[in-house]
C-alpha cells in the first residue's frame, strides 16, 4: 500500500493524509462523544 502512495503526485498524498487524519478524528468523536 504505502510503495503505491509514494508513486502518488505530492498534491494527493497530502490530501490522502488529511482524509486518514480526518477519518481518525470523526471516528474518535463518534466513540468518545456520546
Amino acid at each position: 500500500m504505502l510503495h503505491i502512495v509514494r508513486r502518488l503526485p505530492p498534491p494527493v498524498q497530502k490530501a490522502l493524509w488529511v482524509a486518514s487524519i480526518a477519518a481518525l478524528a470523526v471516528g474518535a468523536f463518534l466513540l468518545f462523544g456520546r
